[in-house]
Order: C-alpha cells, then structure tokens, then sequence
C-alpha cells in the first residue's frame, strides 16, 4: 500500500489570539482555522497530520520581560516561568477544546511533560506515543511551550523548533504555517512586495521581515530560519506561510495553488 501522506500545519498565536490584547482568544479565527483542517483532511481521505499552534497573545505576554538569560535562579524567575507555562496551557485547552468540538481526534502532546533542551536545542523527546498515535489516525497536536533546560534552567520552546524535530522521526511531505499575513513581504510592515519563494539556502536580512507584536520565540524571521534548516535536512519537504484568512487556503494550496510564500530546496 501507498505511504499516507503526512502533513504539519501550525495555526499562528497572532492568528488564533488578538494580539494587542493580552489573554484574549480570537474565537471566530481559531474555529476558522480548524474547519479550515477539517476540510483539508476531508478532502484527503487517509492523510495524517501533526498540528501545532503558537501561544499567542497568551504566553507571549506572560513572557514578556522574562528573562532567562541567567536561569532560573530564585523562586520569582520559578513563578515568572510557572506563569508563562499555565498561559500557554490555557490557550492550548481553548484549542483542543474547539477542535472536538469539530469532531477532530486530537491528543494532545506537550514538549513540557517530555522534552529536555541544553541552550534550546533538543537533546532528547521521546515520540514513540505520538507515532503511535498517528498511526492509528489521530492528531497528534503540540504548541509553544515551556521546556526544562541543562544550560539555562528553563526555555521556550516554538513550535517550529518542535516541528523539526518531530520531522526527523516522522519526515512529513508538506508543511503549512497558518498566520495572519499573506506570506513573507520584502517591505514589512508597508506590505506590498509578497516573496513567493525563499530557496531553503538563501540568506536573510532581518529587515525584510519582522512582526508587529511582542514574540519571544523570534518571530516571522525565527520561522523562515527555522522552516529553511528544516527543507535542508529533507529535500523533499516544502513549507508554506499563507494567510488563514483566505478562503480554503490549506485544499487550495495543497492542491496547488501558489498562496503566500513557499520554502523549499
């Protein structure tokens, strides 16, 4: 038989929270979202998914002037850090919580209860379950999280720097990051030169792209970067940043349609 095609999709923080306001759940565009993967695995009989969201307005403002720099080194840095893990957790309920609401399997599966990073880098996350679990047809769903860290204590961990290491252990076919924008401009924030493809070895420049909110785990930059080391480690793979406000945008581009912008080899 045929491998099941294997797809990650994240729905962006900024997308699925409202952003200027701190704790606040955007209802109507985390509901779009999911129908929007709803459709796309409608239309795809068969089709295995991980999916991933951002921690949005939630955990980015609960991390905001947090600094890890130097661990955590009292029981305040612990507190500050407790924090930031229950905001992401709350947002993650919310998540799942509309999601079966949708009739998706998911099961959740926080890098928090699993994974140890030194200097943010993964050094160990045991996925046997999450295979597991995706080849028996659920969805294996993860999220900006906080992780133990060797070297610093505590870090947050995005979920593209899970996405890519999940990849190595299960090696999926397409990646989409769902957001707010249509794609990657080359004239952030003025918004009207759209890249529609960024070779996985080109070099960046930190003034084309940005973010208009607070974002500990580096912004839109962070998740071209972190996108490109991904296409440079499986060839085969292609990532897409496109806008969850269009349409039928995850059947239309995995169909083929060129929206936002795509990273590949």
């Amino acid at each position: 038989m045929p491998a099941k095609p294997l797809m990650f999709i994240k729905l962006g923080g900024s997308f699925i929270t409202e952003k200027d306001k701190p704790y606040t759940l955007a209802a109507d565009r985390l509901r779009q979202g999911l129908g929007q993967v709803k459709e796309l695995l409608e239309s795809q009989p068969g089709m295995q998914l991980v999916l991933g969201h951002g921690s949005g307005s939630f955990g980015h403002a609960a991390a905001k002037g947090l600094d890890l720099a130097t661990g955590l080194h009292d029981q305040e840095a612990l507190l500050r850090f407790q924090k930031v893990w229950f905001a992401a957790q709350q947002l993650h309920s919310l998540v799942i919580t509309e999601a079966q609401a949708l009739d998706l399997p998911v099961i959740s599966f926080p890098a928090s209860a699993a994974a140890l990073t030194e200097n943010k880098t993964i050094l160990g996350w045991d996925l046997s379950s999450l295979e597991a679990a995706l080849q028996r047809g659920f969805i294996p769903v993860v999220y900006g999280d906080t992780v133990m860290d060797t070297a610093k204590g505590g870090v947050i961990l995005s979920t593209e720097a899970q996405f890519a290491w999940i990849a190595q252990r299960v090696r999926p076919e397409r990646v989409f990051l769902l957001g707010t924008e249509k794609g990657v401009f080359a004239d952030f924030p003025t918004r009207t030169q759209l890249i529609p493809k960024i070779s996985a070895s080109a070099e960046l420049s930190r003034n084309i792209i940005g973010s208009e909110f607070v974002d500990v785990t580096g912004g839109m930059l962070a998740k071209v970067r972190a996108m490109q080391q991904l296409c440079l480690e499986i060839p085969s793979l292609r990532a897409r940043i496109l806008s969850g406000h269009e349409p039928h945008a995850l059947v239309r581009a995995y169909n083929g349609e060129a929206l936002g912008t795509e990273i590949a080899a």
